[in-house]
């Protein structure tokens, strides 16, 4: 198992290194020439791969494999069913409704008032009143949490 996760991070180094080497290697988007910045420039790795930078992240692709392995589903299901949780969590929000999951927590639309915020020259700028999506942990998880 250890063998595995240095090879896995010493290729995700190497895909790092291929990046950063393409992106210092073409022109900019904003400057023409070549400066480092990677404003405009693709990749020539896949995105199917993430480079990680912190390993106690779990990304979607984590989710997805973990529901297949649990429930012995194709990838590909298992990507259907948390693409379409997370797909009718995000639709629930964007029509205004509140989603409760009992245990887990409740997701639900706030808005913040209208401000006046200061800018980095010292002056005022109105931000209008917007809309965001809010996330109350529930009390099982709460719990769960604590324990570890």
């Amino acid at each position: 198992r250890i063998s595995e996760s240095r090879s896995r991070s010493e290729t995700m180094l190497r895909l790092a290194a291929t990046r950063t080497t393409t992106a210092a290697a073409a022109a900019c988007a904003r400057t023409s020439r070549p400066c480092g910045c990677s404003v405009g420039v693709t990749s020539s790795f896949s995105t199917s791969t993430p480079v990680r930078k912190d390993e106690d992240v779990v990304l979607k692709t984590d989710l997805i494999a973990s529901v297949a392995e649990e429930h012995d589903l194709s990838t590909a299901q298992a990507n259907r069913i948390v693409s379409g949780l997370f797909d009718s969590i995000t639709e629930n929000l964007a029509n205004g409704k509140t989603v409760r999951i009992t245990g887990f927590g409740k997701f639900e639309v706030v808005s913040a008032a209208p401000r006046v915020a200061s800018d980095f020259k010292g002056g005022k700028i109105a931000v209008p009143e917007r809309k965001m999506a809010k996330f109350r942990v529930g009390r099982n998880l709460k719990n769960v949490i604590a324990k570890t």
